[in-house]
């Protein structure tokens, strides 16, 4: 409103565009839309994710200047203003979970239907990897079939354990994920991310490594919990509670990238 632009996008800071994003700005015109927002597309088996972060994902959300899209710009603002904790309690979650509500509550907000658009480690177990031509990576709806190219991908709570130590947290948390599909899209990111890095280091002397999203503060419990067994020994639980352990522990050591 400020700066007077006709169009304002809002976009997270962990994502990679591999095409330019008109497309999708493209669309929300064709659809005569004030508003455009983008669905977290969660994998059947875990859409019951939506009951808490939200079906929508707060990542690439355009705004035209008009007075649709600011009331809706204007009553989002108040909302998070009030109120942006994540609590877990399937009404709030963060900036997100207003969203849910908004296709219903207003005649000027449209949903991005490419699949292109907000691919993510949520909604990564959904496709197959087909082929890379130059910047455009192809790749395959499993249900629908459908190829598509990505416009962009959202490389979230990617944590450095050191600079050339990275978890990804992408098996660990989400299921069918193609180890394939991963190692093509994160490797060649995780590389230009360092030699962002070095960049930085050389010329300003800018030590750039974080650790870990400051918005991520779960941790796991990796204790098996053998102390609350008493006699009689529930071997069955333990053997389930061990199972458990080193599924995830092989799990995790998916999500473990060594850069050279």
């Amino acid at each position: 409103m400020t700066y007077k632009e006709r169009i304002c996008t809002y976009i997270d800071a962990d994502m990679y565009f591999y095409q330019d994003p008109k497309i999708l700005i493209d669309e929300m015109n064709k659809q005569g839309a004030s508003v455009q927002i983008i669905s977290h597309r969660f994998h059947p088996l875990q859409k019951d994710l939506e009951n808490i972060v939200g079906k929508y994902c707060v990542e690439f959300d355009t705004f035209l200047n008009d007075k649709k899209g600011i009331d809706v710009l204007v009553n989002w603002r108040k909302q998070c203003l009030q109120d942006c904790s994540a609590k877990r309690n399937g009404k709030l979650w963060g900036d997100q979970k207003y969203q849910d509500d908004w296709m219903n509550l207003y005649d000027c907000v449209c949903e991005v239907q490419h699949l292109g658009g907000g691919v993510a480690p949520w909604n990564v177990g959904n496709y197959r990897w087909v082929r890379k031509n130059g910047n455009l990576i192809t790749l395959i709806d499993k249900f629908s079939k459908k190829e598509f190219n990505i416009v962009f991908f959202h490389y979230e709570n990617i944590q450095y354990i050191s600079r050339y130590k990275v978890n990804i947290n992408v098996f660990s948390k989400y299921r069918f994920v193609q180890r394939k599909l991963i190692k093509e899209l994160y490797l060649p990111y995780l590389y230009e991310i360092d030699k962002k890095k070095q960049m930085l280091a050389k010329y300003y002397g800018i030590d750039s490594l974080i650790k870990k999203h400051p918005a991520f503060r779960d941790k796991i419990d990796w204790k098996i919990g053998l102390e609350k067994y008493i006699w009689p020994i529930n071997i069955s639980k333990i053997l389930s509670k061990m199972i458990s352990f080193l599924c995830v522990l092989i799990v995790k050591r998916r999500d473990i990238i060594k850069l050279t």
